[in-house]
């Protein structure tokens, strides 16, 4: 993992995230990681990714759409202290979604979240940051039945594709949710 910390975070974002959510879930008791050659290795890894990804570097504005209407917008820069509840976006599209008349959530009627970073300009140095993060549905039926042909389809495409996206170019991530039912 400190290699691909080394050579290409963004190239390997996902081995990384994978790698450091394996670690996190393999404390012992007392903080260690097995030996000590294992918990000085794990540390080891744990303090490079920290470093790699110390916060957001630069400015922009975070940006949430809702079938291409503005939702919610966060300016943020370097000096921001985002926690999780700051980048909260879903009571924004809640509301939004709560003003949409019912018939346009009748059988498959499209909607498409939007996340956006815009206008980003980069820090002095020219770093980019990576930013983790987690999209969720919840449903009015606090059990509902499990269906290998489930009433909703969720699909999410990045624009432009990680292989293509450059220092500095920011990236949407377009979540589509889709009704398939004929029930709103």
């Amino acid at each position: 993992m400190i290699n691909w910390l080394n050579q290409s975070p963004s190239q390997f974002s996902a081995n990384i995230d994978s790698g450091v959510g394996f670690l996190l879930s393999s404390i012992k008791k007392g903080g260690r990681f097995g030996s000590t050659q294992s918990t000085v290795m794990t540390l080891k890894a744990l303090v490079r990714y920290t470093q790699i990804y110390a916060g957001i570097q630069g400015k922009g504005k975070f940006v949430a759409y809702l079938n291409n209407q503005k939702v919610k917008e966060l300016e943020f820069d370097q000096d921001a202290d985002f926690s999780m509840s700051k980048l909260d976006f879903s009571e924004a599209i809640y509301l939004a979604f709560a003003k949409l008349h019912p018939s346009d959530c009748a059988s498959a009627q499209k909607f498409t979240i939007k996340l956006a970073i815009e206008d980003y300009t980069p820090n002095s140095n020219g770093d980019g940051f990576a930013l983790s993060y987690l999209m969720g549905i919840e449903y009015k039926n606090s059990h509902p039945f499990s269906s290998a042909n489930a009433p909703i389809a969720f699909q999410v495409s990045k624009n432009p594709p990680s292989a293509n996206l450059n220092v500095g170019q920011s990236q949407s991530h377009d979540i589509t949710v889709l009704n398939l039912s004929d029930k709103a």
